[in-house]
């Protein structure tokens, strides 16, 4: 796993920070944490921002959101667990999300993503920055088959450095 100084010389956001530190301990002395094993109850506040992907190949796509935060669901006005990111996904940076959840998974490391964005919706477009952190999970300590996150949107006016990186 991940030393949390890695996170912490990226990003001093406290959200992201608490999110790492509750994964890295919910891993113990396994490999991957395993998603089905992990209380998300120990983080209350931040379950909102939490988003987790299962690996599930189906029509050349194969990120199947399995369970999305409250917060990730009001930027596109509905749920979406079980839909894959491929199809629902309205960023301008859609490639740069597939490829760093691609990444996570086919590099077994965590990722670490801040940028901007432009979605789209029927009736309006919003610039948005972009911070998450994100990590592989396994159930039997060695096939990545979930990936879980933590994601934060903020309205912004002017860009920001792309800063995307597998841990």
């Amino acid at each position: 796993m991940i030393d949390i100084q890695v996170i912490k010389d990226l990003t001093t956001d406290p959200k992201l920070i608490e999110f790492a530190e509750f994964v890295i301990a919910e891993t113990g002395d396994q490999p991957f944490p395993d998603y089905k094993k992990m209380d998300l109850m120990k983080i209350p506040s931040l379950v909102r921002y939490v988003f987790v992907i299962k690996v599930e190949e189906k029509e050349g796509k194969r990120l199947l959101f399995h369970f999305s935060g409250s917060g990730f669901d009001e930027l596109y006005d509905k749920n979406v667990t079980g839909l894959y990111l491929e199809d629902f996904y309205t960023g301008s940076n859609k490639e740069t999300v597939i490829q760093i959840n691609n990444d996570t998974i086919d590099k077994q490391r965590p990722g670490y993503f801040y940028n901007r964005a432009v979605f789209m919706g029927g009736t309006y477009q919003k610039n948005r920055t972009i911070r998450r952190v994100s990590f592989p999970c396994s159930s039997n300590g060695k096939d990545i088959n979930f990936v879980i996150g933590i994601v934060l949107f903020d309205l912004v006016d002017e860009g920001c450095p792309d800063v995307i990186k597998i841990l």
